[in-house]
C-alpha cells in the first residue's frame, strides 16, 4: 500500500495518543518538519524579494548618473559652442603730477573728469579776479565745453596767508613726445579782509580727449601783486 497522507497521520497518532506514547513523538516529529519547512519558503521568498529590490535600486540610481552625465557633457558642448564677444577697453595713464602752491596756500589735485555743463570764463587778471570768500562752491575757470576734459585743483588760505593779493594759476600738460601746453592763466586773490580756510576751486578745460599716455602734468600758484614774499 501507499504511504498515507499527512493529515490523515496526523489524525490517527492523536487518535491513539494515550495508547502510543512513542507514536505521539512521531507525529510531533512529522508537525514540526512542515513547519521547519514553511520557514525556510518564507526565507527563501524574503531573500528573493531583498534581491530584486537591491536590483531595481541599483538599475535606477545607475539611470539617473548616467542622465546626469549626459546633460553635463550637452551643457559643456553648448558653453564651448557660445559666442564670446570681446570689447577692448582702452586707458590713459597718468606718469607723474606736481602740485606747486607757494605763498603761504594749500592746494589739492582733485585729477581730471569730463565736464557735464558748459561755463564761462571768469578771473582773467588780477583786475577781474575771483577773491576767496565764505561762499561755498566758489569757482574760478576757464571757458569749458559740455563733455570736454576738465582739471580741477582747490586751493585754499591760511591763517599766513597775506591779505589783498592776487595770485596767478597755471596748468602745465606734458605728454609723452615732450611738447608742453599750458593752460591759463587763472587768477584768484585774497580781500582785504583777514580770513582763512576758505576753498575755491579752479578749473581747466583741457580739449575732448586727454593727452597721448603716458603724460604728465604741473599745476603752480605764484603771487602777482600785494603782499608777495
Amino acid at each position: 500500500m501507499g504511504r498515507p497522507r499527512s493529515g490523515f497521520l496526523c489524525v490517527l497518532c492523536w487518535f491513539r495518543r494515550f495508547r502510543s506514547p512513542d507514536l505521539l513523538l512521531a507525529c510531533d516529529g512529522h508537525r514540526d518538519s512542515r513547519l521547519k519547512q514553511a520557514t525556510g519558503d518564507t526565507r527563501g521568498r524574503s531573500g528573493l524579494n531583498f534581491a530584486s529590490r537591491f536590483e531595481r535600486r541599483v538599475r535606477r540610481t545607475f539611470t539617473l548618473y548616467l542622465g546626469a552625465k549626459i546633460a553635463l557633457a550637452v551643457l559643456v558642448l553648448a558653453v564651448s559652442a557660445a559666442t564670446i564677444t570681446v570689447t577692448p577697453t582702452s586707458y590713459t595713464a597718468e606718469l607723474g603730477g606736481a602740485v606747486s602752491v607757494n605763498n603761504k596756500l594749500t592746494g589739492i589735485d582733485k585729477g581730471f573728469a569730463r565736464s557735464a555743463t558748459a561755463a564761462t570764463a571768469n578771473g582773467v587778471n588780477c583786475g577781474n579776479n575771483v577773491t576767496f570768500t565764505t561762499n561755498p562752491g566758489t569757482t574760478v575757470t576757464t571757458d569749458v565745453t559740455s563733455n570736454d576734459y576738465v582739471y580741477d585743483i582747490q586751493i585754499e588760505n591760511t591763517t599766513l596767508t597775506p591779505t589783498s593779493t592776487c595770485y596767478k594759476v597755471l596748468l602745465t600738460l606734458t605728454p609723452s613726445s615732450g611738447v608742453q601746453t599750458i593752460y591759463g592763466p587763472l587768477y584768484i586773490a585774497t580781500s582785504s579782509t583777514f580770513l582763512a580756510w576758505q576753498p575755491l576751486d579752479a578749473k581747466f578745460d583741457v580739449g575732448t580727449t586727454l593727452p597721448a599716455s603716458p603724460f604728465s602734468f604741473q599745476i603752480a600758484v605764484t603771487c602777482q601783486s600785494g603782499t608777495c614774499p
